[in-house]
C-alpha cells in the first residue's frame, strides 16, 4: 500500500502546465534505447516499482487515473498510457521520471514491433481494472511471442513476459531447433549480442564439439549463410 501512496503523492504534484511548450524545452541528452521529449530536468525521488500482478483490485485501480503520456515507436505514436500505471511497472519510466517529472513522450527504438507494444499496454490496462489479474497470454506462435518479449525488454517491463520467454529459452538451450525456428530468432534479434541468439549459438556449438549435429553438411551451409549466428558461435 505504501508504494501506491508514494506514486500518487509524487504524481499529484504534476499539472498540465509542467508539460513542454516548445522544442527548446526538449532534453538535450538522449537516453539509450528510449528517447524522451520533456521539459528541463527536475531532481526528484523516483517512486518505487511494484509488481502490479500482486496488487489488490483496489490498489490497481488507483493507478488508472491522472495524466497520460504518448508512446511512440520509431517516432510514430502507437498508444497513450496513464503515467501512474507506467511508473508502477516500468523501470525505464522510473529512470526517466527521476530525470524529469514532466516527460510527455516515450519513444521506443531499435526495431521494436509496434503491435507488440500496443498489445502489452492493452493487456496492462485491462488487467488493471479486472477483478482477476491474469498473466500476459502466450500465443504459442514463436515470432509473436518473441516480439512481445523484445518489446517488454525495451519498455523496461521484462518481468511481465518472463513466463513467456522461460519456455523458449529452455528449448533453444537444450534442444536442436528447427532451422526455420532459428531463423525467427535471428530475424528478431536486436543486435549481435541478443541473449537468445547467444543461448542458441552456445547450444549449437556444444553439439558441434560433441558431434551431435544431424546432417553436418546441411548445418555447416546453414550457419555459413547466417553471419549473426556464426559470429555468436
Amino acid at each position: 500500500m505504501s508504494d501506491i501512496k508514494t506514486i500518487n503523492t509524487e504524481l499529484d504534484k504534476m499539472t498540465l502546465k509542467d508539460e513542454p511548450e516548445s522544442s527548446a524545452e526538449v532534453a538535450s541528452e538522449p537516453v539509450p534505447l528510449i528517447d524522451v521529449k520533456s521539459s528541463p530536468k527536475v531532481n526528484v525521488e523516483s517512486p518505487p516499482l511494484v509488481d502490479i500482478r500482486a496488487l489488490s483490485v483496489e490498489d490497481r485501480t488507483k493507478l488508472i487515473e491522472g495524466c497520460q503520456i504518448d508512446i511512440k515507436v520509431d517516432s510514430e505514436a502507437v498508444h497513450q498510457i496513464l503515467l501512474r500505471l507506467l511508473l508502477a511497472v516500468s523501470f525505464r519510466a522510473q529512470d526517466l521520471f527521476t530525470q524529469d517529472l514532466a516527460f510527455a513522450v516515450l519513444n521506443v527504438r531499435h526495431g521494436v514491433d509496434k503491435e507488440s507494444v500496443t498489445a502489452i499496454f492493452n493487456w496492462l490496462e485491462n488487467a488493471s481494472s479486472d477483478g482477476a489479474m491474469l498473466l500476459l497470454p502466450k500465443t504459442q506462435d514463436l515470432a509473436i511471442d518473441l516480439k512481445l518479449c523484445r518489446a517488454a525488454d525495451q519498455l523496461g517491463m521484462r518481468p511481465y513476459t518472463s513466463h513467456i520467454m522461460r519456455g523458449y529459452w529452455a528449448y533453444f538451450k537444450n534442444r536442436f531447433p528447427d532451422y526455420d525456428e532459428i531463423d525467427v530468432v535471428i530475424d528478431l534479434a536486436l543486435g549481435k549480442k541478443d541473449p537468445l541468439i547467444l543461448c542458441t549459438a552456445k547450444n549449437l556449438a556444444k553439439r558441434q564439439v560433441s558431434r551431435r549435429i544431424p546432417d553436418w553438411p546441411v548445418f555447416r551451409e546453414y550457419v555459413g549463410a547466417r553471419p549473426k549466428l556464426r559470429f555468436a558461435m
